[in-house]
């Protein structure tokens, strides 16, 4: 049977050639998968572009497209995502700081989700942050809380979840379409994977994590990078971590939970429901201000003081 094509977009924003460049490289050499194309996308400085440009010499699949300013992360995900090829049946998402070593991460992947024509999302790494995810919105503080089911050991086999990270992410080409890709208000980052998979899955579908080997994200320092979670002198990535979760509580408040569930099944029942009342909820979901304006954070999404949250 033929393979789905597949476009991975991945995108470079910081400074640090060493540290991004071995993760591109190995993604790129340890990407087994027959009929894969990459896309590169990156706001980063001469030096990072210079590195990028003489591996797509190197590299026939690999296209890249760069960009002389700053933008957020789901801006420049939209952008790779408009590059893929028309055939494309998946996009996976894949961050610069994930490191790459087995060459059938990505056959895991698409072996899974081709049997299961209902997952819209798919992906994981080989630690424990795969798995487990799910979310509701605090009653208190309005913020929404992404919680780690407690499990014993890390489940080998697939799971059905709320939200999985955004740092290995394969969609399936269709549903992300047919959801508006990533919403550009996170910005610069942060939320906008969680964002994605609460929209799968009121579009209809399910999201899945699993453990996949040979696949870790090893996470870089923000600031020593000058990386796009960098907002300013006040307002590091804590800040904005919890500007995002407020703006996520805002738009998903009455649709999520307002309260931790007690177990993994009736998270699943709770999934379903949000399936079926889904498309009414889809349709209706607010448009909010982004989460940065210009270049800091805004006021609306403020959560005290970063010491006391």
């Amino acid at each position: 049977m033929d393979s789905p094509k597949v476009t991975i977009i991945t995108v470079i924003c910081g400074s640090n050639v060493d540290f991004m460049g071995k993760c591109l490289v190995s993604l790129i050499e340890n990407t087994g998968y027959p009929n894969a194309e990459f896309v590169v996308v990156s706001d980063a400085d001469d030096a990072m572009k210079k590195f990028i440009s003489k591996v797509g010499e190197y590299n026939p699949v690999v296209k890249y497209v760069f960009r002389e300013e700053r933008h957020s992360n789901s801006s420049n995900r939209n952008l790779g995502a408009a590059h893929a090829s028309a055939d494309s049946k998946y996009l996976l998402f894949s961050d610069s700081d994930v490191l790459y070593s087995n060459r059938k991460w990505l056959d895991n992947l698409v072996a899974i989700s081709e049997q299961h024509q209902d997952i819209g999302v798919i992906g994981g790494t080989d630690d424990d942050t795969s798995w487990g995810h799910c979310c509701f919105v605090h009653d208190g503080s309005g913020i929404l809380v992404n919680v780690l089911l407690a499990c014993q050991t890390i489940p080998t086999f697939p799971l059905e979840l709320m939200v999985i990270p955004g740092c290995n992410m394969l969609i399936r080409n269709n549903v992300f379409k047919e959801v508006n890709g990533w919403d550009e208000g996170f910005s610069p980052v942060y939320g906008e994977d969680i964002d994605m998979c609460l929209r799968c899955i009121l579009a209809g579908y399910r999201v899945f994590g699993m453990y996949n080997n040979g696949v870790k994200h090893i996470y870089r320092d923000t600031n020593e990078n000058s990386s796009c979670e960098l907002v300013g002198e006040e307002d590091y990535r804590w800040h904005l971590n919890l500007a995002a979760m407020k703006r996520l509580g805002m738009r998903y408040r009455g649709i999520l939970p307002s309260t931790q569930l007690d177990s993994h099944q009736e998270w699943i029942e709770y999934m379903e429901k949000m399936r079926r009342e889904g498309r009414r909820h889809l349709q209706g979901l607010e448009v909010l201000p982004p989460t940065t304006i210009a270049g800091k954070l805004n006021p609306l999404y403020r959560v005290g003081n970063v010491h006391e949250s």
